[in-house]
């Protein structure tokens, strides 16, 4: 029987890595291919390979990842409506800043379950008319201590891309001296 299996996983394997129309029945459904096959296929096959793995039944967030560095608009487009496809909040923030600049990310990004609510508010911006409703709706039923969170890791996000100068703190200590001397005046500010 685990000969049965490990020659089954072989095949499996070899049609994984042919032409599309044999290849995309077995991405999309085989559970005979390993995480590490379906790795080698995404890193080196082509967008409708990419596509085909996209839809099936089980994507892990390392599968997700992989297939958001490497997929076109279409693929990751895809990845977003599968429901059953585990997406880590790196690869979020990652197809977030894809769809800043895609509209073709934005709908599947905004109606898939689970997306962290201040990568939402990040589209919110960029988004058209019906989708900024459906951001705004979706918000509502989202918990204050939920949002406090959201709010948190957007500050963090915010400090990290831009990050204080390195004189910072002497900066601030002048000025608070300047200010407690009573010299924080207009022409002072200036230089």
């Amino acid at each position: 029987l685990v000969a049965s299996q490990a020659g089954l996983s072989k095949v499996a394997e070899t049609f994984a890595f042919d032409d599309i129309e044999v290849a995309a029945p077995i991405l999309r459904r085989s559970s005979a291919l390993s995480e590490a096959t379906l790795l080698k296929v995404v890193n080196g096959q082509s967008q409708e390979h990419l596509m085909a793995v996209s839809k099936r039944a089980h994507v892990s967030e390392t599968l997700s990842q992989a297939l958001v560095e490497k997929g076109d608009d279409r693929v990751v487009s895809s990845l977003l409506q599968n429901d059953r496809a585990q997406i880590g909040l790196s690869t979020y923030d990652r197809i977030a800043e894809r769809a800043e600049n895609s509209e073709a990310l934005q709908a599947p990004l905004v109606r898939r379950q689970g997306v962290p609510p201040e990568l939402l508010n990040t589209i919110y911006l960029k988004a058209e008319a019906s989708l900024k409703r459906e951001i705004l709706s979706k918000m509502e039923n989202i918990p204050a201590a939920d949002m406090e969170a959201a709010f948190a890791r957007s500050r963090a996000r915010v400090t990290d891309q831009y990050a204080r100068p390195e004189d910072f703190q002497a900066a601030q200590r002048r000025i608070d001296a300047l200010d407690y001397a009573g010299n924080l005046k207009p022409a002072t500010l200036v230089t």
